[in-house]
């Protein structure tokens, strides 16, 4: 009977661990950071349990914000031979990634990248300890072949840190209004150097700008603590040790919450909503930002072959400036090519050049006949007056009124042109004529239907003059 009283008057032991803190900030945010997220929680939480289960003992590894190494943290764990231990992280992605959710991680294998990476950013903390070489035995945190021992850890508190995951994401998330992201599993050191069920929590993604609001504030944190509190409760009651005396029942923890959760198929139906709601949102800031990303990668292609045209029509006015071009039977030719209507075009992107000195020239032909670009063995010469992203309409905007005007396309750029003759003369006369209205206009060249150097097309024009 002595046995069992003992038994049964055993404190449950939960430490709660932190995540980073002193130097180590971890993920860093527009507003705050990963370590003031996790400890804001971490106390919350504890702070529920102290008040309202008095046969449980709390243990933190830490409660300001000081930095203690992973083993530190499992040693604390281990040394107090801990019943359960809980660790408290924020998410994080790269710049101009967007994702949104909670989600609970276990020791185990992490075959999905997206868990590697998770593991190997919360691992890194191991690099502010001196000795970390020695006292993790060579682990590198950011090479994959060191996640290989994972694979053949046998942990015989998987099946009840699972049930520990479950009761967070389904509590948490219900209470707390969160993306339910899963359970899953992944190689965290902190997990791997404790003897007791444990998890690793991952309460948002504090790269995205709502989540991060929602965990710095203070009904945010309270919420969360509060989910994670109701699991912890769930959990106890199924797996909590120690014996019932048949004339002294153990007490129940039921423990009143001011937020009223719903029963459990409410939940379900009000979360499947959220989702859904969250996921849209989630795909049109997604399809958004890879527009903008596609937009910017089109322009800085266009600025960089604007840049090398640029150099090349610059190297061609240089020479014909050089040299009286006297004026020859060459005839201007227009390219009937008809432009679609597209009313939904996109922004024009205009080609820096710079100005082009004139050559001397005598005035051209008054009716000058039609040539076809395919058949001609001459240059052709066009003066090139916008690039935009995507086909313009006979009646843009960015046209400014100019009728009769071609394109051709070019690195997935429509590039816009207004004449087309064989004499380089009267192409460059236009050009003089354009430049009020588009100031970066500059010539180019085609033959044969191909587009060619400018300056080796007017080589061509002086040989033949």
């Amino acid at each position: 009977m002595a046995t069992v009283m003992t038994a049964a008057n055993k404190k449950f032991t939960l430490v709660i661990d932190a995540g980073h803190g002193g130097h180590d900030a971890g993920a860093v945010g527009a507003i705050t950071r990963e370590k003031a997220i996790n400890l804001n929680v971490a106390l919350a939480f504890g702070r529920l349990v102290e008040q309202n289960c008095s046969d449980v003992k709390v243990v933190y590894t830490r409660k300001t914000d000081v930095f203690v190494p992973l083993h530190t943290r499992a040693d604390i764990a281990n040394r107090n031979k801990a019943d359960l231990f809980i660790s408290i992280h924020t998410n994080a992605l790269p710049k101009g990634h967007i994702s949104r959710g909670m989600e609970t991680y276990t020791l185990g294998m992490h075959r999905a990248a997206d868990n590697l990476a998770v593991a190997k950013r919360e691992n890194e903390v191991i690099l502010y300890e001196k000795d970390y070489k020695q006292r993790y035995q060579g682990f590198d945190p950011n090479s994959s072949e060191s996640y290989i021992m994972f694979e053949f850890i046998q942990d015989h508190n998987m099946a009840q840190s699972v049930e520990l995951a479950k009761f967070i994401q389904r509590r948490t998330c219900a209470t707390a209004g969160r993306l339910n992201k899963g359970v899953k599993q992944a190689g965290f050191l902190v997990l791997r150097e404790t003897s007791m069920p444990s998890c690793l929590v991952e309460l948002g993604f504090i790269s995205t700008r709502d989540e991060e609001q929602f965990l710095h504030s203070t009904n945010g944190v309270n919420q969360m603590a509060q989910g994670i509190y109701q699991a912890f409760l769930d959990y106890k009651r199924k797996y909590a040790p120690g014996a019932s005396v048949p004339y002294k029942p153990e007490p129940q923890q039921e423990v009143s919450i001011p937020t009223v959760v719903p029963s459990q198929q409410q939940e379900e139906v009000k979360e499947s909503k959220r989702e859904k709601r969250r996921r849209e949102k989630a795909e049109r800031e997604a399809a958004e930002q890879a527009a903008a990303e596609k937009a910017a990668a089109e322009k800085a292609a266009a600025e960089k072959a604007a840049e090398e045209q640029a150099a090349a029509e610059k190297a061609a006015a240089e020479q014909a400036s050089a040299i009286q071009l006297q004026p020859q039977g060459g005839q201007i030719g227009k390219v009937q090519q008809s432009v679609e209507i597209n009313s939904s075009a996109g922004s024009a992107i205009v080609q820096p050049v710079p100005q082009q000195p004139e050559a001397k020239v005598q005035p051209a032909p008054e009716k000058p006949s039609t040539v076809t670009e395919n058949k001609v063995q001459a240059p052709v010469f066009k003066v090139q007056i916008v690039v935009t992203s995507t086909k313009q309409g006979s009646k843009s905007p960015h046209l400014k009124g100019e009728t009769d005007v071609d394109y051709y396309v070019e690195g997935g750029l429509y590039k816009y042109t207004k004449g087309a003759s064989t004499n380089y003369n009267e192409i460059l006369r236009l050009r003089k004529q354009l430049v009020d209205k588009f100031p970066q206009c500059f010539i180019i060249a085609f033959k044969n239907g191909e587009k060619m150097d400018v300056r080796e097309a007017i080589r061509e024009f002086q040989k033949k003059k």
